[in-house]
């Protein structure tokens, strides 16, 4: 039974590797969306990590090397995931400008 175990790893590999993919691509569009953001350097490292993993995966499978690639495309959906549902952007998402120039506006505008 060999194969079956070929296709269970081949299977969730490429449904990690697609949902990693799906994951950075969303993390991106999102980023893109909110202007003047700050993304530490950690978060921006687990990114890049990811996108090598992914990469790393897809060059293990080509070698039909499929329980090192299903690893290392579990610790890309690790990585991607983590990045995304990280607690500092997501208080960003929820503290639109216009509150933001409520608070700050009476510190710059002259009190008569």
């Amino acid at each position: 039974r060999e194969w079956e175990k070929d296709f269970q790893l081949r299977h969730r590999l490429l449904e990690n590797i697609l949902d990693s993919k799906s994951t950075l691509s969303s993390l991106s569009h999102l980023l893109s969306q909110i202007p003047n953001i700050v993304i530490r350097e950690d978060i921006g490292q687990m990114v890049v990590k990811a996108v090598e993993k992914v990469a790393t995966s897809s060059a293990l499978v080509e070698e039909a090397k499929l329980v090192e690639g299903y690893q290392a495309s579990r610790e890309a959906l690790e990585l991607s995931e983590t990045a995304f549902f990280d607690q500092s952007l997501l208080a960003l998402l929820y503290f639109p400008d216009d509150q933001k120039y409520a608070i700050y506006i009476p510190f710059f505008l002259p009190v008569g």
